[in-house]
């Protein structure tokens, strides 16, 4: 499992001084874009490879309001893969470890034409490495 800390901002409230349940997707996004540069991964790297990750899926239970200025932590695991896509769970706490979100996130790899490929093992080996086990 991969964590990120994040504390809220102000912008990010709804008219109720809760964070807007879309700035949820935004954190989870986030999540997931850190977990691909501590596996050394970058944007130019899809660039470079014309190999590119589209979120095809989420489905988020939203469980627990967030507030300006929270300290949250937002994590991401893969919870399966096929050959042509790969399923997250994230999960976004509160300080005192309360789930305020969970989610899970599907996820497809698109070549330079928008076709789906299957999935970039050879070329992205860091990311599916430690996650045999999550196979389906």
């Amino acid at each position: 499992m991969f964590t990120i800390s994040l504390t809220t901002r102000s912008y990010e409230l709804d008219s109720f001084g809760h964070v807007n349940n879309a700035v949820y997707l935004n954190y989870l996004e986030h999540c997931r874009m850190q977990w691909l540069y501590a596996h050394g991964i970058t944007t130019k790297d899809f660039q470079r490879l014309q190999l590119f990750p589209v979120v095809v899926n989420i489905d988020i239970n939203y469980q627990k309001e967030i507030s300006d200025g929270m300290r949250i932590t937002v994590s991401v695991e893969e919870s399966s893969r096929s050959e042509r896509k790969l399923v997250f769970y994230q999960t976004i706490q509160d300080e005192a470890g309360q789930t305020c979100a969970d989610a899970r996130v599907t996820v497809v790899w698109i070549n330079q034409h928008r076709k789906v490929v299957p999935l970039p093992i050879t070329e992205f080996p860091t990311i599916f490495k430690d996650s045999d086990a999550a196979q389906n």
